[in-house]
């Protein structure tokens, strides 16, 4: 028998999950409880076809179900930490190392519309001006890949998702 708490958390995050939303440890009593009876939850959204993954600070829903979350939108965010991910490292920086203490990143010294190698690979996806590299850090926000204000963005544990991807695909091409 399902407990009205574990069904009262389902409903709370359900729909957040299902718009493609990652819930990390900034969302801290929602995250707890999930953590708490992650179990349970697992189990829940397994019974009616949903693989809950719950990471190192992070949860979602895998998106191997297209209506998920719109692939066009996975191409751009993934272009977006593609291009980061090699800048913070050129900067001598260590990008897991912005993701576990949140170093913030000046959004004026993003590094996607500042080089012509990085407009070209910005263009192929129609990402042209200041205003679609805001609207993709809006959508990021919003699915808990980072937190931002006006001046400056921080990278959040779902972050790692990208990360783990860009280091297979640079291991893939070093083979």
């Amino acid at each position: 028998m399902i407990s009205d708490e574990i069904i009262k958390l389902s409903k709370e995050i359900f729909p957040e999950l299902r718009k493609g939303t990652h819930l990390s440890s900034d969302n801290c009593k929602l995250y707890q409880n999930a953590i708490d009876n992650q179990e349970q939850l697992i189990r829940i959204y397994k019974s009616v076809g949903f693989d809950l993954v719950i990471k190192d600070g992070y949860f979602y829903i895998d998106g191997s179900d297209d209506s998920l979350v719109n692939k066009k939108r996975i191409q751009e965010e993934a272009l977006f930490f593609f291009i980061l991910f090699p800048w913070i490292i050129e900067e001598e920086g260590d990008p897991w190392k912005y993701i576990h203490e949140r170093i913030p990143i000046r959004i004026g010294h993003l590094p996607h519309l500042k080089t012509p190698a990085n407009i070209e690979l910005m263009k192929r996806l129609d990402l042209t001006n200041e205003e679609a590299l805001s609207s993709i850090l809006k959508r990021l926000k919003g699915r808990g890949f980072v937190k931002f204000s006006m001046e400056t963005i921080k990278l959040l544990p779902p972050a790692k998702r990208f990360l783990d991807l860009a280091e297979q695909f640079n291991s893939l091409q070093e083979e």
